[in-house]
């Protein structure tokens, strides 16, 4: 039999997964590739998320086919913002049919001297007005703090005040924000439902505006009772349920704990969720705060709180408590017993349906002080969940 000459592959205009079409990898059923998909995004940030989706595509044209059209970017300079914002640009021009629009974008921007970083990425958030999550990392600041623009500079600034319909904002490292900045966002985005504030504080006296924040549900911020001082106007004159989590302001030792808990005690009773997770310290003031969360139903705490306060944490006032998490970062477990979390369970209230506990814990305990916690839990009708 002759020689027949080797199959060419077929040109494409671009770079194609290549693998044979009854490979193990492309054999796979869809719905089955969506879920590992999945599995591998969750606990990634939005940088991971992104790195995950084109590692998935390339292994084989079936895995590429199944991978969505993104609807969430990152990016990490200004000349990839303005790059991505010429591509999007052009496929809104040749697109034959409705494409998904961008909901989530990430900004991080490293130390730049761009005199233009501001307008290049002004240019991306121009090109995503559908943006409904947006999270801004700065390493350096774009603008003075008097300019009042989050340290974005005015341009980008601008661009951001245009996305009507975002709902879930996050500022972080030196996109600080002022008094009068956090006012002028509430009124951009009458929407906004998460704000997430690890950012810098600039504070200094203002005579407002302070409109209220109506659809507000979410609140992450650190530990600074300035900012706290900021957020109250806009928040106290609501009834809504909140969610709060405070963590540990950037460089900032020791935690400040009894003056954060004094500057909250005003939000205490429309808090519907609420998490101490790091270096709060156990004192007077944090319990009196405890103790005014009346319309609580879920608290997550830092075992270093448990260690400190068995003795004296008494929730059986909060009569709404649904579910109480106990959470123990790594490195941060000596001392974590059992009996110290009994002692706890015997003072929670009657309405409390679930401790959930980290499995790292399960592995420190014996099998004996282990089961006795869960006893306990039962004894107060309380089903432990191990996350």
């Amino acid at each position: 039999m002759d020689a027949q000459p080797a199959q060419q592959p077929t040109s494409t205009t671009y770079a194609r997964p290549q693998q044979p079409e009854d490979s193990p990898a492309a054999a796979l059923p869809t719905e089955t590739l969506i879920r590992i998909l999945e599995l591998a995004m969750e606990e990634e940030d939005p940088f991971e998320r992104q790195g995950t989706r084109r590692s998935f595509g390339g292994v084989c044209y079936h895995w590429h086919s199944v991978v969505p059209s993104p609807t969430e970017y990152a990016v990490s300079s200004a000349t990839e913002a303005r790059k991505l914002a010429r591509a999007l640009k052009l496929k809104l021009k040749s697109a034959s049919e409705d494409r998904p629009q961008v909901h989530s974008l990430a900004i991080r921007l490293a130390a730049t001297n761009s005199v233009d970083c501001s307008g290049k990425t002004a240019q991306l958030l121009d090109a995503c007005r559908g943006v409904e999550h947006l999270s801004i990392d700065l390493e350096s600041a774009l603008a003075a703090v008097m300019d009042h623009c989050a340290g974005m500079g005015h341009k980008m600034y601008k661009a951001t005040k245009k996305l009507k319909g975002l709902r879930v904002l996050e500022l972080h490292n030196e996109a600080f924000i002022t008094p009068r900045a956090l006012s002028d966002m509430i009124i951009a985005w009458p929407s906004l439902r998460t704000l997430r504030l690890s950012s810098k504080f600039a504070r200094y006296s203002t005579t407002g505006p302070f409109p209220p924040a109506h659809a507000l549900r979410h609140l992450e911020i650190t530990a600074d009772p300035g900012l706290i001082e900021a957020l109250l106007p806009h928040l106290t004159s609501l009834n809504t349920p909140l969610t709060l989590v405070v963590r540990k302001t950037l460089n900032a030792d020791p935690f400040p704990t009894s003056s954060v808990a004094r500057a909250l005690v005003p939000l205490a009773s429309r808090l519907d969720e609420f998490a101490a997770l790091d270096h709060w310290i156990w004192d007077a003031a944090f319990r009196f705060l405890l103790l005014r969360m009346i319309n609580l139903r879920a608290l997550k705490l830092h075992f270093s709180i448990i260690r400190a306060a068995f003795a004296t944490l008494d929730l059986e006032s909060l009569a709404q408590l649904r579910q109480v998490t106990i959470l123990c970062p790594a490195g941060s477990l000596d001392g974590c017993t059992g009996l110290q979390l009994q002692q706890v369970l015997q003072r929670l209230p009657i309405s409390c349906e679930q401790l959930c506990l980290e499995r790292q814990l399960a592995k420190l305990w014996s099998g004996d002080e282990k089961a006795d916690v869960e006893r306990a839990a039962e004894r107060n009708k309380a089903e432990v969940v191990w996350i």
